[in-house]
């Protein structure tokens, strides 16, 4: 079976970072990707793990596994003004509403945090979104991703996408960081 899932959930990631750049920065994401209803453990781990001379690029290692099996590995130079600060989060914060998001408190395994949850939109990858390879054109994505004051900002991410075929369902949790 652990075969076959690598096969079907070929992961490309869209990964931003709005949380706080800095060598080291890392968050690990748990919960279950899931196929038609049945569940798999899954775990996003997002990192920065390089940098370029002066410090003004780094590299941000996005790893997705499902049952503890590397299911994919992306890494991107990123721009150090590329990647926002605190202060930028507290802006976001602060605007939510305007921008289109609720602001909720959430409990996660890494803690409580204040968020604001935006949609994910159905004409493709949201900003923190993991898209499943082989869909049609035709397939549809719906959910929300919560983000709040934590390396790569992202706390909380809960996305459907299906087509005429399958179905996949992601529900990932900030369970754990290392940053500021």
């Amino acid at each position: 079976m652990k075969s076959l899932a690598l096969f079907i959930f070929s992961i490309v990631f869209s990964a931003q970072s709005y949380g706080f750049p800095e060598m080291g920065d890392q968050a690990i994401l748990t919960g279950t990707i899931a196929v038609n209803g049945e569940p798999f453990p899954a775990k996003l781990q997002q990192q920065l793990v390089e940098q370029k001379g002066d410090g003004e690029e780094m590299l941000l290692t996005s790893q997705f596994f499902i049952e503890d099996t590397l299911a994919s590995d992306e890494s991107e130079w990123k721009k150090r003004k590329d990647l926002p600060d605190n202060s930028l989060v507290q802006m976001i914060l602060a605007v939510c509403e305007q921008q289109g998001g609720v602001k909720e408190s959430i409990k996660v395994p890494a803690g409580t945090y204040d968020t604001c949850k935006f949609p994910i939109e159905e004409n493709g990858m949201a900003q923190f979104g993991v898209k499943p390879a082989g869909f049609s054109s035709q397939s549809q994505i719906s959910g929300f991703y919560w983000i709040g004051l934590a390396p790569f900002a992202l706390i909380k991410i809960h996305q459907v996408e299906s087509d005429e075929q399958r179905t996949f369902a992601l529900d990932l949790e900030l369970s754990e960081f290392t940053g500021q």
